[in-house]
């Protein structure tokens, strides 16, 4: 059985509007993988490099401690919420220009959201924010994995060569269609999420799926919103757009009584746990996701629940 870890969902359910003038046509960058999160330097208003998560659940964000070494002006922008149960205050800012290896975007509308608890719940070394679906507006990109690289094409240049999954856009965040064994549903495709597969709680409710969790109640993740109560379980067979099957799959069943995972009417959400397996490209122009297997599995991989909530 494969074995993955469940921990964090960095998702902020909520968009911000941009503008960007394109200086190059592509360009590749590293990453560095940690705790399955994909973390990016960038450059902001010349200074840094800050460390982001790039999410494609999630917009423009920035932590308060970088929003004040950076001296930037905030106003109010209400309450967010993502995975956790509560909602938490928001600012939003903006940034005159960023830079992502050769990319440049200018004129970035940020919003500003307390992410400490997330930081110190996982010891992240550093956490500056979340990068995603602005700079996916304006470029076609592929990660892999295998060689921990973002490769940024503009749609002109790009050739698709894997299985093409048409998805749609839900607010800013890509839902395939797909099925829980033969329960037909949409799944989010969440790098923002370090787990394999997350069961939402309606769908799980209306197809019975509690069966596939039987395992102790615990913490599985910390969210935008606080703890992820879950129960960790397997299911048997996960289909993407009738394409790509993927069989025996771990899965966390998440316990909140409010936030996204529990009124979503989407199936499930895909995190890093399994992408992590093929090469994927993201064309959010014509709405496609692109996936060939990568050269190596990069599991098995174990559960590690955070030990602070756990004990």
């Amino acid at each position: 059985m494969k074995n993955y870890i469940f921990i964090l969902s960095l998702t902020l359910f909520s968009s911000c509007t941009s503008s960007t003038k394109k200086e190059i046509s592509n360009s590749t960058i590293s990453f560095n993988y940690f705790d399955n999160r994909i973390m990016v330097p960038i450059i902001i208003n010349d200074q840094g490099p800050f460390h982001m998560v790039f999410d494609t659940g999630g917009s423009n964000m920035l932590m308060p401690d970088t929003v004040k070494k950076l001296n930037l002006k905030t106003t109010d922008a209400g309450f967010g919420g993502g995975a956790g149960n509560k909602k938490i205050p928001m600012q939003k800012t903006t940034v005159k220009k960023y830079t992502v290896g050769n990319i440049k975007m200018t004129d970035q509308k940020f919003h500003v959201m307390d992410l400490s608890h997330i930081k110190k719940a996982f010891g992240f070394k550093h956490l500056d924010g979340i990068i995603g679906y602005e700079l996916l507006q304006k470029y076609i990109v592929t990660i892999n994995y295998d060689k921990k690289t973002l490769v940024f094409n503009s749609f002109d240049q790009f050739k698709p060569k894997g299985k093409i999954i048409n998805f749609r856009l839900y607010g800013n965040k890509p839902v395939i269609p797909a099925t829980i064994k033969d329960k037909k549903t949409e799944f989010l495709i969440d790098t923002g999420d370090r787990s394999s597969f997350t069961v939402f709680k309606k769908f799980s409710k209306k197809h019975h799926l509690s069966k596939y969790f039987k395992g102790k109640k615990l913490i599985s993740g910390y969210g935008v919103g606080g703890p992820i109560p879950a129960k960790l379980g397997e299911i048997p067979l996960l289909q993407f757009d009738n394409q790509v099957k993927i069989q025996s799959v771990p899965s966390r069943l998440p316990l909140t009584t409010t936030g996204f995972f529990a009124y979503s009417d989407l199936g499930g959400s895909v995190g890093n746990g399994l992408l992590q397996d093929f090469l994927v490209s993201f064309n959010y122009r014509d709405k496609e996701m692109v996936l060939t297997p990568g050269k190596k599995k990069n599991g098995p991989y174990k559960f590690v629940p955070p030990k602070m909530f756990n004990n």
